[in-house]
């Protein structure tokens, strides 16, 4: 029987897993989206509430689109992989 302790630590040296922040990221940038497009039609054609005014879901929609895009880059995979890249170029001392 063949141990196969190797070939599991090569596979996972490859493969990381992913931040739960960044699919949260991904959540709020989508809700953002969603809502910010929401909130362009309703600044064109407000609706019958007292406070359209102030055009909360175009706020809302911007704040989520905004944090979540923040988020998105801040733990983005590709991002974590050049930090370790640069990380490993410089020489120990």
């Amino acid at each position: 029987m063949e141990d196969n302790n190797s070939t599991l630590h090569v596979h996972r040296a490859h493969h990381e897993m992913l931040p739960v922040w960044f699919f949260i990221g991904c959540l709020l940038l989508f809700y953002g989206l969603v809502i910010l497009f929401v909130g362009i039609r309703e600044f064109h054609h407000p609706p019958a509430v007292v406070l359209a005014g102030y055009h909360a879901s175009l706020w809302g929609g911007i704040f989520l689109t905004v944090f979540g895009g923040g988020f998105t880059i801040h733990f983005s995979p590709r991002r974590k992989r050049k930090e370790n890249q640069g990380a490993s170029d410089q020489p120990k001392r």
